[in-house]
């Protein structure tokens, strides 16, 4: 990929680089094919003009890896340049989104002809999207395994509940060897995308699916009911009732 080498030797140095990933755009969602922020080409930079908003932890980032919209002509999907551009440079201005816990995870971050290198580009020009949804996959593939294990957890939580308070309830029985049935599927299909990984480089397209997967506060709630238990008594189990 055009600028991957590049932006190794650039970024690899400096040690422990904290990068966010700047994707949406306050009237687009999460359509990342909607991105209104402007790129021009000025021969040895680009000039970045825009708007990007929910951006994870911007507030302590070096870098963000930012989708642009480059020519306002070409097609959809064939619009987009992707960009390595530094929080430190003139014009970038990060504003925090204060949640009701009081923290703020979430930003907005604003670009007023912010100018980054030609070097910072990934990928060809025009070829956002494909780097985008590189990016994406790898993302994916990395959740899959962190909420494979927390599903674990829960699920084992449940088995030792069932253990000691069901009594012959061949429905309950089913519902949850449906859960761990479901926990093995993710887990597989997470070593599929492992292996295409191995293979080529790339996450296998299995990493996708992980989203249709509950989270695991969904997945824990199902499993209650599933054990005829209410969330609360499956949270509040006693120490014996923890996964061994």
């Amino acid at each position: 990929m055009p600028g991957l080498q590049r932006a190794r030797r650039r970024l690899g140095p400096r040690g422990r680089t904290h990068t966010s990933r700047a994707a949406r755009r306050p009237d687009a969602g999460s359509d990342l094919a909607a991105a209104r922020t402007r790129i021009e080409d000025k021969g040895d930079h680009f000039l970045v003009n825009g708007q990007k908003v929910w951006s994870s932890f911007a507030h302590i980032a070096d870098f963000c890896i930012l989708v642009t919209r480059s020519d306002p002509d070409a097609p959809r999907y064939r619009n987009l340049t992707y960009l390595i551009v530094d929080m430190h440079a003139p014009g970038v201005d990060v504003r925090p989104l204060r949640q009701i816990t009081g923290e703020a995870e979430f930003n907005e971050i604003f670009f007023h002809d912010v100018e980054v290198p030609v070097s910072n580009r990934l990928g060809d020009e025009g070829d956002g999207w494909n780097v985008a949804m590189t990016t994406l996959l790898h993302e994916r593939g990395t959740l899959g395994f962190a909420l494979t294990a927390t599903l674990e957890s829960s699920v084992n939580r449940l088995l030792d509940v069932a253990r000691e308070r069901l009594n012959g309830d061949d429905g309950a029985r089913e519902r949850i060897a449906a859960e761990w049935i479901e926990l093995q599927a993710l887990r597989y299909t997470n070593y599929r995308a492992l292996g295409t990984l191995q293979r080529t480089g790339i996450p296998g397209d299995q990493a996708a699916l992980v989203g249709a997967e509950p989270a695991p506060d969904e997945a824990r709630a199902r499993a209650a009911r599933a054990g005829g238990h209410s969330r609360r008594q499956l949270v509040e189990l006693p120490a014996a009732a923890e996964p061994r």
